[in-house]
Order: structure tokens, then C-alpha cells, then sequence
């Protein structure tokens, strides 16, 4: 897409290269009827649908311009079945009003999914293929984007950037194979990149000017020591905190064979933490601190938090995401305090910064409907398509057991769909069938592993 509008804009070979548009949308976000229309038969009314609708547009555009049309979600036949006359030589959308739209030739239809298993042969025959291998989406791409990108400020000198790109590039890939070598286990599966991702985000976090290590004041041999100690510790808190906690040790035995011991903290480095050392000197690891418990008789007996050290330490992680609009994802079995530790941490946030949270708690009968009508209703709107916090705060929208809504008879949890659309574009479509962009936000899930009437999550 990119690429295609660059050349456009270059004016190299225009017949070949020309510009690109495109409408992106998660089908399994709505709901079939939503998606192409309804027809009422008690007020004889039609209602569009979101796809039926941007395909029009798009025929009745007057640009000579290619447009994509990209359907980013599960492939089934509930919804996928509608488009077989679209795919084939016809390139007409038939709608259950009988109206009949047909496509020109500059349209592009795109399905991008993790599996066909749900795909019938007619619609696999009538589409071409192109599979990604994970070994072909390696994470090197992730972090030469994240240096130049996210590394860009001036505190960030050459040096800094060569001795973390060093650290990535020699140290990382022997931690992954951990997880294969000795069956790592994850109560919520995850992805290898975006375990790298959640790494590199941590790094930025204890790099970031708000930070208490001065990486721009520090002589090379300190700079390299407090890198390392980070690059561990952030290894440590991503990577290494997906696992069941039996397998930690294991992990732990490895990087000390990896990393020099005076690198390493004297205990568990689930124990510690980094602070800043003394007189430009290299960052240290300390236990995490012992906050006494103060009694407040203004809150009632189940808002009084004893803190420990699970409490301050995720806490503090909790702070550290919400502060640089990280989301972030909860796991543990039922009843070891993963609400009271995220909200005990908000209402900290909310008295140093502009902050306000979205509190939503999913069930077995949770509608993607719901969940954003919950969002939109407590939001502030600017614009038409532009919504925020109220007052221009920033918002957190904290979602609990976020894996219980109900699976569709294709294996689909479409508010949970919903939720991936809002992570990765931050917006959603409006009833009026418009983009809605959502700015400030930042999402925290829980959930305990599948199980009781959980389900598995999609990787995705």
C-alpha cells in the first residue's frame, strides 16, 4: 500500500504504479447482517451494511486509483459464502434487497487471516494465496523499526543505539529457543514477535526521559553495564513473565550462563527491580521496596490493600504502562487479586495524572455491540469521527475476564474481535457506518488461562 502510493507520487511508470486506496474492517467484529444490510420485513426498511456500503463508495468513486478492500479477521463460511459471486468472473455483490453492485475493475478484494479451516472450497478456489511463514516475519525487522522509530529523540546517541542493538541481535534468539528446547509453557499463548515487541516497549520505558536512568550523562563503561542490566531486566518482565512461574528458574539458570554475574541480581530477578546509581554510576538491582500498610477509615474493608511484594511490583508495571499508554494483559488463577492490584494502581495514577478508566467486565453472553456502546457512552466526542477522554483525559479501559464471552459455531468470540480492531487501528466503525478514531486510550486486560468455561484466545 505504501509502496504502491510512493511510486505513485514519483511518477514512475504511472500505468503500472498507481495509487492505492483502501477500507479496512474486522467482519467478525459485527454481525452478518451488519455487515451487508438487512431488510426489515415488518417496515419494508433497508438497512445498509458496512462492506455493501464501502463497495458502493468505492464503485462510485471517480478516482482512476486501485482500492483494496481488506477484511482483517476470521475466514468462515457464515459470511465469507456472500462473497463467492464478488470473487468470481461476475464481480457483483448480491444484497438480500435484490439490489446487485457491480464491482470495477480496480477493486480489490483482501482476506488477511491465521488459518482457512473454517473456508470452504469455493471460496479457497476463487482466490489467490500467499502464505507468510513466521520464520519469514522474523523479529530483526520489529527492532530495526523500533530503533529508528522509537530511538529517534537526541538521548538516544549512536552508542546507545549500537550497544541495545548488539544485546538484540546476540542475545535474544537463545532465550527464544528456550521456549521450544525445554517446552516452556504460557497459560495465555503468545506470539514470538510480539513477546519481542512487549521487550522493546519495556526498554523504552526505562530509557524514556521520565525515567530515572540518565543514559546521556554516563561514561562508556557505566552505559554499557546500565544497558545490559536493563536489557536483562526487561527480559525478564516480557519475555520471561508469559511463562508459568516453575519454568522462571530455568530461564534464570540460562542468563546467568549468558550474561556476566555482576549483571545479574544476587537473588531471583523477579525480586528486584533497577535503580539509579550513584554519581553518573552504572543502574543497580534492589529488592523491590517494602511499603508499609497505612490504614484509611475512609475505605470500606474491601478497598484496603496490605501491599506485598507481588502488589508493588505489579503495581509499578501497571503505572509504568498507563504513564507511556502501554496496554497491557493480566493472567493468574482466580482469586489472586489481579482487579484489586490493576485498580488500586489506576486510582494511584489518577491522583498524579489526568486520567480516567473504563471498568467493563465480560461474560459468557458479552456482545461486541455492548462493549462498544459501554466505551462510546463514557467517552467525550470532538469530532464527528474523533472521540477522546472526558475533559481530554486519557483513559484506561481496564476489561475483566476478557475471555469468557461466548464462541460462535465457527470457533469466532466476536467482542473479542472488536477488541483487536480498537488495538490496532484505535477506532471503530459508528452505526451510521463512518470511522470513529479514539485517541488517549489504553487498554488493561485480565483473564485467568481457559478453563471453567473460559475460552482460548486468538493469538492474534
Amino acid at each position: 500500500f505504501g509502496a504502491l502510493n510512493y511510486l505513485s507520487s514519483k511518477k514512475v511508470e504511472p500505468s503500472v504504479f498507481s495509487g492505492v486506496e483502501k477500507a479496512l474492517l474486522n467482519p467478525k467484529s459485527i454481525s452478518i447482517n451488519e455487515l451487508y444490510g438487512e431488510f426489515s420485513h415488518l417496515t419494508q426498511e433497508w438497512t445498509d451494511g458496512l462492506a455493501s456500503n464501502i463497495i458502493r463508495e468505492f464503485v462510485n468513486s471517480e478516482t482512476k486509483n486501485m482500492k483494496w478492500i481488506i477484511f482483517d479477521g476470521p475466514v468462515d463460511a457464515g459470511w465469507i459464502e456472500n462473497m463467492n459471486t464478488v470473487l468470481d468472473d461476475n464481480m457483483t455483490l448480491c444484497l438480500s434487497n435484490g439490489e446487485r453492485i457491480k464491482l470495477k475493475p480496480e477493486m480489490k478484494m483482501i482476506f488477511e487471516c491465521d488459518n482457512l479451516e473454517m473456508a470452504s472450497p469455493a471460496t479457497v478456489s476463487r482466490c489467490g494465496m500467499i502464505y507468510v511463514a513466521p520464520e519469514a516475519c522474523k523479529w530483526n525487522l520489529e527492532m530495526q523499526e523500533w530503533i529508528s522509530r522509537d530511538l529517534a529523540a537526541e538521548r538516544y546517541s549512536d552508542k546507545v543505539k549500537d550497544i541495545l542493538k548488539s544485546l538484540f541481535e546476540n542475545k535474544l534468539d537463545g532465550v527464544l529457543d528456550l521456549f521450544e528446547k525445554h517446552g516452556f509453557k504460557e497459560p495465555i499463548p503468545t506470539v514470538r514477535n510480539n513477546l519481542v515487541k512487549s521487550m522493546m516497549k519495556l526498554v523504552s520505558v526505562l530509557t524514556s526521559e521520565s525515567s530515572d536512568f540518565d543514559i546521556t550523562d554516563m561514561d562508556e563503561a557505566n552505559l554499557k553495564k546500565t544497558l545490559t542490566r536493563i536489557f536483562v531486566f526487561a527480559l525478564a518482565w516480557s519475555i520471561g513473565a508469559t511463562i508459568d512461574s516453575k519454568y522462571q528458574p530455568r530461564l534464570e539458570s540460562y542468563l546467568s550462563t549468558e550474561f556476566n554475574l555482576n549483571d545479574l541480581p544476587k537473588g531471583s530477578i523477579y525480586d528486584y527491580w533497577l535503580v539509579p546509581g550513584e554519581l553518573k554510576e552504572a543502574a543497580k538491582f534492589e529488592p523491590w521496596p517494602k511499603i508499609p500498610f497505612e490504614y484509611d477509615s475512609t475505605k470500606n474493608y474491601f478497598e484496603l490493600v496490605v501491599p506485598t511484594k507481588d502488589t508493588v511490583r505489579f503495581s509499578w508495571f501497571v503505572k509504568q504502562c498507563l504513564t507511556h499508554s502501554f496496554s497491557l494483559f493480566f493472567t493468574g488463577v482466580t482469586g489472586v487479586g489481579k482487579s484489586i492490584i490493576i485498580n488500586t494502581a489506576i486510582q494511584e495514577v489518577k491522583s498524579e495524572q489526568a486520567y480516567e478508566d473504563i471498568s467493563l467486565a465480560f461474560s459468557s453472553q458479552t456482545k461486541a455491540g455492548q462493549v462498544q456502546s459501554q466505551i462510546e457512552m463514557k467517552l467525550e466526542k470532538r469530532r464527528k469521527n474523533l472521540m477522546s477522554g472526558p475533559g481530554g483525559k486519557r483513559v484506561a479501559i481496564v476489561i475483566d475476564d476478557v475471555n469468557m464471552p461466548e464462541t460462535d459455531e465457527y470457533g469466532s468470540q466476536m467482542p473479542i474481535e472488536l477488541l483487536r480492531q480498537f488495538q490496532e487501528l484505535k477506532g471503530v466503525y459508528d452505526k451510521q457506518l463512518y470511522w470513529k478514531h479514539i485517541e488517549g486510550t489504553t487498554t488493561i486486560c485480565a483473564a485467568a488461562p481457559p478453563g471453567g468455561g473460559r475460552k482460548p484466545l486468538n493469538k492474534r
